[in-house]
């Protein structure tokens, strides 16, 4: 009741904070079919089936990966590209990798794009440009600097309401 009628608020805090947000290493097998089902709801078969059609097609590399690695020639290729389309200044320090825990075999690079520097593809559907371009999205963000986050924390007073208003906004910089 008491914020039906405007009331007379006070700031009793503010205090921002900074976060710096690593990038996410290049897909494995796993990691892809749940990103695939969380941005589209595929089934991991149909992510599977797409994916095998870019690999069969030349334009993805194995898609049975447990590594998150990225070889010389496609870590060099991939920080070109973010280098010409997004700047220098965007360069992360070295490739984003995960160091594998227990039983992973390390045999096969992170599933990339055959040719980091193709965008678009000839001659597949819509649902396979979509899965190649996360995947390339994937390998150019492993390349990129840490992104930083500063959220803006703002505590308050109501009067005539016995508990304190909180609130918190966040945004890349």
């Amino acid at each position: 009741m008491a914020l039906q009628a405007p009331p007379l608020l006070t700031v009793t805090e503010a205090r921002t904070s900074e976060r710096l947000e690593q990038p996410r290493p290049a897909f494995t097998t796993d990691a892809l079919l749940q990103g695939a089902g969380s941005r589209w709801g595929w089934t991991p078969k149909k992510t599977s089936k797409l994916a095998s059609d870019l690999y069969e097609a030349g334009h993805i590399t194995y898609i049975r990966t447990d590594s998150t690695r990225l070889s010389d020639d496609a870590i060099s290729e991939a920080r070109t590209v973010v280098a010409e389309h997004f700047g220098h200044d965007h360069l992360g320090e070295a490739a984003t990798t995960v160091t594998p825990v227990g039983k992973v075999q390390d045999a096969h690079e992170a599933m990339r794009p055959t040719h980091i520097a193709v965008v678009t593809l000839d001659s597949v559907d819509k649902d396979a440009q979509r899965l190649y371009d996360l995947i390339r999205a994937q390998v150019l963000a492993s390349q990129m600097a840490a992104a930083r986050r500063v959220t803006l924390s703002v505590t308050a007073t109501a009067q005539g309401f016995d508990r304190p208003l909180t609130g918190a906004v966040s945004q890349y910089v």
